[in-house]
């Protein structure tokens, strides 16, 4: 298993396990800047886009209209474990990236030692799981899923059949994976065990880790062992 220190190396690893064209699923995808999926999309991947922030998400539609790639389909959706509606906390300053599902997260709540709780706007937004966002885009195949949603990577994967949904690289933020029990910063490890136990079960593989110890210990040293982020693989 690979170990990063840090993202910047990731995208050439993750570009070498992946073909020459194919489908991507982004989940969270903030802003093109902050994307690890826009060149994929530049070399003519068909994309699917997913931004739950209102504001971010209109903001990322006409930057992708500037470059003019109709194979990418962009959504204003927050995905997680139910279809319907759900309140999504937008801390939308300066593309923060700290917008999310749980309350907890978005004000900074969960954060430990956080004394002053960020500011947010409440929208409601509409939901899908992720098995209901591939049968109405019709994947038949999807070569590469990165899920990077503030808190809420945890639900999207546990409550995943990848029996059916069945990518063959998952990228996923961890380092909050917390906020799928609550508030305690602690049980980051105890999730990250579910997480890995559920996508064990579908015949997935823990190929790469990113571990910034630097980062860790001054911002998230409760997290213990977990990693930033991690790739899986689908076992051929």
């Amino acid at each position: 298993m690979k170990i990063f220190a840090d993202e910047t190396v990731v995208d050439s690893f993750i570009l070498e396990l992946l073909p020459e064209k194919g489908v991507c699923i982004e989940i969270g995808a903030n802003t093109i800047s902050n994307s690890h999926c826009f060149h994929l999309y530049k070399k003519g991947w068909r994309g699917i886009v997913i931004e739950a922030d209102p504001n971010t998400c209109k903001n990322l539609q006409d930057a992708y209209d500037e470059f003019s790639l109709p194979d990418v389909k962009i959504y204003n959706y927050a995905i997680c474990k139910d279809n319907g509606t759900k309140i999504f906390y937008s801390h939308n300053v300066n593309n923060s990236g700290l917008s999310s599902l749980y309350y907890n997260h978005a004000t900074g709540l969960a954060d430990p030692g956080h004394k002053i709780l960020r500011e947010v706007i409440p929208f409601e937004v509409e939901t899908k799981t992720l098995e209901t966002l591939i049968e109405e885009n019709e994947c038949c195949e999807i070569d590469y899923l990165q899920i990077d949603t503030e808190g809420a990577d945890a639900e999207i994967i546990l409550s995943t059949d990848f029996s059916k949904v069945k990518p063959k690289i998952i990228f996923a933020e961890t380092n909050k994976l917390h906020c799928y029990l609550g508030t305690d910063v602690k049980k980051c490890p105890e999730v990250w065990e579910m997480v890995s136990e559920h996508l064990s079960k579908y015949n997935y593989k823990l190929i790469a880790v990113i571990k910034n110890e630097a980062y860790v210990k001054q911002f998230c040293p409760d997290i213990g062992d977990t990693p930033m982020g991690a790739i899986w693989e689908l076992n051929k």
